[in-house]
């Protein structure tokens, strides 16, 4: 469905909004943006926008396949949290350098400076 990747983007607009944004090397693009919503003490509401280039799919294709895509992705995500919140004295999960927004989000988490940066990563599959 991606095709060849040329290029990721991770940003974050401290405190509520955060983008992933996927180049592909035919210059087709899919950008994921976040705003981070709280609800309560304690509890905050990610809501996702997805946006993609114009293409010959029609948008409730590209809406249908990116659900499909994402569900087993978003089941993770909330088992790994629900397991974190219950293991809150256990060893801390390590951000991978395939994550290319949650560094920026530990470090404003955590107090330090936001410092845009850019890295390459070669992977071999």
């Amino acid at each position: 469905m991606e095709g060849r990747r040329a290029r990721s983007i991770g940003r974050l607009w401290p405190p509520t909004i955060g983008e992933v944004r996927l180049e592909a090397a035919s210059g087709a693009v899919l950008s994921i943006a976040v705003v981070f919503v709280p609800e309560d003490a304690g509890l905050t509401r990610p809501i996702a926008h997805f946006a993609s280039t114009r293409g010959w799919l029609p948008g409730w294709m590209k809406r249908w396949a990116l659900k499909a895509f994402h569900w087993p992705i978003l089941m993770q995500d909330r088992r790994m949290l629900r397991l974190e919140q219950e293991n809150r004295t256990g060893a801390a999960y390590v951000i991978g350098p395939l994550d290319v927004l949650a560094p920026a989000i530990w470090r404003h988490a955590n107090g330090q400076p936001c410092a845009q940066e850019e890295r390459q990563l070669d992977l071999w599959l």
